[in-house]
């Protein structure tokens, strides 16, 4: 006799529902879906870029080098100087051997109380037609008030189309300017020679005895010269001034600089990327790097509540 076992099966109750938790849970998913489609967007809008970056530099008319111009062209160098005594002899030096060995040197002194300043006419004497020295009788104008006052002496009576900013205590490498400078060109050719361009590079960070902290003053900031978005540079500084070349155009468009300024390579980069994204990174491998000592004003500054819509 065979007997069947029926098994009934009951719907368990229904767990109370609130409303409160769906929507809880349908916003939760659209804000998900909203961050998933801003990353995708940034993603692709950052692949967009470098594709047309790297389109752009292949069309690039390389039959016509900046280095094979009859007429090279000098390049100013302005320095900053303040209670740099210790470190100026090496950096001056670095900067007069460069290959490229058609630059002026425009050097002012804020008011040091070491003797920087006696330093700085020995060797003005000693290199007159490389060096020269801004005395206005004023000081104590600050880093920025500095550089100002370098970079208007420059504009107003330096014959020279491109300039770099140097810092007191740094060392060069001996083909920076070269390097920076045929970048520079470059971009001008596709840019235009008015259009206002400003370059820059990575750096390597040492100690007084210039041994080797890190190779790379990106890395170890964490910084991405990549980021070519206005609102990002507003956020965070990519540039680091000690790197800088630009071009005269870009100088007449940047002075004077403002007195809410944090620094004033900061400045330079808002303005030239205000200019369809001017301002270039030379790749790292270029050895275009600047030696630095690790006593530098400001690494890493961030600016949080201003942001361009």
């Amino acid at each position: 006799m065979t007997m069947g076992l029926t098994v009934l099966f009951m719907d368990s109750p229904p767990l109370p529902h609130s409303s409160t938790t769906f929507w809880w849970y349908s916003i939760g998913e659209v804000l998900l879906l909203l961050l998933t489609i801003a990353q995708s967007w940034r993603t692709l809008n950052a692949w967009a870029r470098s594709f047309l970056i790297q389109r752009r530099d292949r069309r690039l008319p390389l039959a016509v080098s900046p280095s094979s111009s009859s007429a090279t062209p000098t390049v100013a160098v302005a320095m900053a100087v303040y209670n740099g005594e210790k470190f100026l002899v090496e950096q001056i030096q670095s900067i007069l051997n460069q290959s490229h060995p058609h630059l002026h040197l425009y050097i002012r002194d804020d008011g040091s109380s070491d003797a920087s300043r006696d330093l700085l006419r020995r060797l003005q004497e000693r290199h007159p037609e490389r060096i020269t020295l801004i005395e206005d009788g004023e000081s104590q104008l600050g880093v920025i008030g500095n550089f100002q006052r370098v970079l208007t002496f420059i504009k107003e009576w330096g014959k020279e189309s491109y300039i770099c900013l140097a810092d007191q205590d740094d060392v060069w490498f001996t083909d920076k300017v070269a390097t920076t400078l045929a970048r520079l060109q470059i971009t001008e050719l596709w840019k235009g020679a008015a259009s206002p361009v400003l370059v820059h590079s990575n750096l390597c960070v040492v100690d007084a005895n210039l041994g080797v902290m890190d190779p790379s003053f990106w890395y170890c900031q964490h910084l991405d010269p990549g980021k070519d978005d206005l609102r990002e540079l507003c956020l965070q500084n990519m540039v680091t001034g000690c790197t800088v070349m630009m071009n005269k155009a870009l100088l007449e468009k940047a002075l004077p600089i403002p007195s809410a300024a944090l620094m004033q390579d900061w400045w330079l980069a808002l303005v030239a990327f205000c200019f369809w994204h001017n301002s270039v990174h030379a790749p790292t491998h270029c050895d275009v790097s600047t030696v630095r000592e690790n006593r530098y004003v400001g690494g890493k500054i961030q600016l949080w509540g201003m942001l361009f819509a």
